[in-house]
């Protein structure tokens, strides 16, 4: 049974995730065409920065939250509590954000030169605030939150094409996002309320406070991971041209793009289930986490191997000719969705469900210090292709510390008889089967 409903929303978020795939396709190249590489440079440097106040607002609601959700499931009370003090410290954290943004505003000379596009870009926020993707991750209805996500990206695509016409036209890009964020949180919100029959309850500090010092290292863990990853554009920035932003940009966001659409709803799908084996006994999450992470890592090989052979191809067919010096920086970043999946079934899936969060912290940051050293090092001589670097150091990094962790505690997470062809093809032939099914009572 947890088996099927486990299949059940991997096939449903691959479903509606390859619709999501669409999207990207049909609104970066006409976008980027419009507004050439030094625009989009432009709203990349803003969003850059607006993501770690994503990260602040979310907090670690996502791993910490869903955790707690998967555990205590039946208990209507806890839930209720749970989403009331979750709803609360996220409005507290946005109205922090808000001031900490306000003085940046006028501090940072990049964005006050682009105030509008740090404004629209920050606006973002209010979606996040009221999104609970971490109450249907819990309860394992990932197929509720793919349809959400699903929702916001028609609508942004339909806008960009209805009012992004000229280049001067790029400052509606992010508002046009936010917009669409906004309205997916806010149906997303009601239809949880509804459907789980969510009572809120009134707001107290202490158990604010305490939802903070619960989640902090995993909190410092996803700050840390984000450091090698999304400031790397930040660092760039210093040494490079706009123009030199917006081809890592280039790079980077379709990366990021394949993470999201491709890993990130595997790594969802599980963590609830993982964590629900792990609640049964040790040995029944670490074995399931024993057959399951073999099909994962081959799925994201091979799809960072067609990154590899098919980027001359694929930046021209998304940006256009004139991205064409993004192709070294994509080259070398197409292998970043196998480390990134490695490392989410070593840290994600097996250290926070053994609630090692203090040890994912400490790795996390030493990669991420590890990364940013190399980023500033290398930015200087080699430009964008040192950023690309210190992002493949870090990840590298953190596949090493996560696997000496795991080894140290007696826990061999690769089998070899999980590796075999015969497997593979048994466990393709039930998905496949199950996907069927799926579609057909559909």
């Amino acid at each position: 049974m947890r088996a099927n409903v486990l299949v059940k929303n991997i096939a449903s978020q691959g479903v509606m995730q390859l619709a999501n795939l669409v999207m990207p396709f049909l609104t970066l190249p006409y976008l980027t065409k419009i507004i050439g590489p030094d625009k989009f440079g432009v709203i990349n440097y803003c969003t850059a920065i607006v993501t770690y106040f994503v990260l602040i607002v979310n907090f670690s609601f996502d791993m910490q939250a869903s955790r707690a959700v998967a555990q205590n499931s039946g208990d209507a009370y806890f839930i209720n509590r749970l989403f009331s003090n979750v709803l609360y410290t996220k409005i507290m954290l946005f109205l922090f954000c808000s001031a900490v943004f306000g003085v940046l505003l006028w501090q940072l000379p990049q964005l006050q030169h682009e105030r509008q596009v740090a404004l629209y870009s920050f606006a973002i926020l209010i979606g996040w605030v009221f999104t609970p993707n971490w109450l249907y991750q819990g309860k394992q209805q990932l197929s509720k939150v793919a349809l959400f996500n699903l929702g916001a990206k028609i609508l942004f695509t339909a806008a960009v094409f209805m009012f992004i016409h000229h280049k001067q036209q790029y400052i509606w890009q992010p508002l046009l996002l936010s917009i669409s964020q906004i309205a997916a949180g806010v149906f997303s919100f009601v239809f949880a309320v509804r459907t789980f029959q969510i009572k809120l309850v009134a707001p107290n500090w202490k158990n604010m406070v305490k939802v903070l010092k619960e989640g902090s290292n995993l909190f410092f863990s996803m700050i840390t991971i984000n450091l090698y990853s999304n400031t790397t554009i930040i660092i760039l920035g210093i040494f490079v041209t706009v123009t030199q932003v917006g081809y890592y940009s280039a790079a980077y966001r379709l990366i990021i793009t394949a993470i999201s659409l491709l890993s990130i709803p595997l790594t969802q799908a599980l963590y609830p289930f993982i964590s629900a084996s792990f609640g049964i006994n040790r040995n029944k999450g670490i074995s399931d986490l024993q057959s399951i992470m073999p099909v994962g890592l081959l799925f994201s090989f091979m799809y960072s191997l067609v990154f590899f052979i098919m980027a001359p191809f694929i930046i021209p067919l998304f940006y256009g000719p004139q991205f064409l010096p993004a192709v070294p920086v994509f080259r070398m970043l197409s292998f970043v969705p196998f480390l990134v999946s490695v490392n989410s079934f070593l840290g994600v899936q097996a250290l926070l469900n053994l609630q090692l969060d203090k040890q994912f912290f400490r790795i996390t940051l030493t990669s991420a210090v590890l990364g940013l050293v190399t980023a500033v090092a290398l930015g200087h001589f080699i430009g964008i292709r040192g950023g690309a670097i210190s992002w493949l150091v870090a990840e590298c990094c953190n596949c090493l510390f996560f696997y000496l962790t795991l080894k140290k505690m007696s826990i061999h997470l690769f089998k070899a008889e999980f590796f075999r062809y015969s497997y593979f093809k048994l466990v393709t032939i039930k998905a496949i089967g199950h996907l069927t099914k799926n579609v057909s009572l559909k």
